[in-house]
């Protein structure tokens, strides 16, 4: 099984967001019987807790992912035995980036078999060339409604970026025929 997760600071916004728009595009794609979609924290701080009410309104109001599975999520920090088991991790910003980074410098010098680490952003066509802060998806906890519609578009234009790569790496493991 190809596993991706989403990563954020608490895994009650972000990470959670794009989460589900990513397993519905797996879902979509096909390729839902190879491939599982999950999402952390890099903190503990909202460890056991919701998914915030607005990220969980944006969701339900936008019918992305089923309502269960949404009101079932909770946070969870990402520890370095839930990184090793990833086959792509996905940060959502430059912090939660060096933070994958940091959790992955223990791991053994094997790069085929630990996790591929992005940004993100770095999927989507329009930011390849880039900075790595430009290419982070802003926090939108401090601010409203609309901060949620913001970065729920800028995860949907990395969307399509992830699922090709995902398509590559299965091609690659001669798990899928690329098209």
């Amino acid at each position: 099984m190809y596993r991706v997760a989403a990563v954020c600071t608490g895994n009650i916004c972000r990470s959670p967001i794009a989460e589900f728009m990513l397993a519905e595009a797996v879902e979509e794609a096909g390729l839902s019987d190879h491939v599982s979609v999950e999402s952390f924290a890099v903190s503990a701080y909202e460890e056991g807790n919701p998914m915030d009410r607005r990220a969980r309104s944006w969701l339900v109001d936008n019918e992305v992912g089923e309502r269960e599975d949404i009101d079932a999520h909770i946070s969870r920090p990402i520890t370095a035995q839930a990184l090793e088991g990833l086959s792509l991790a996905l940060a959502l910003d430059v912090e939660h980036l060096a933070e994958l980074r940091a959790l992955a410098e223990g791991f053994p010098d094997d790069p085929a078999n630990n996790p591929t680490i992005r940004l993100i952003g770095s999927f989507n066509p329009e930011l390849e060339t880039a900075s790595p802060e430009e290419q982070g998806i802003y926090d939108p906890w401090y601010g409203g409604p609309e901060d949620f519609d913001k970065v729920s578009e800028m995860i949907r234009a990395c969307v399509p970026g992830v699922i090709e790569f995902i398509r590559h790496e299965l091609a690659a493991r001669a798990v899928l025929d690329v098209e």
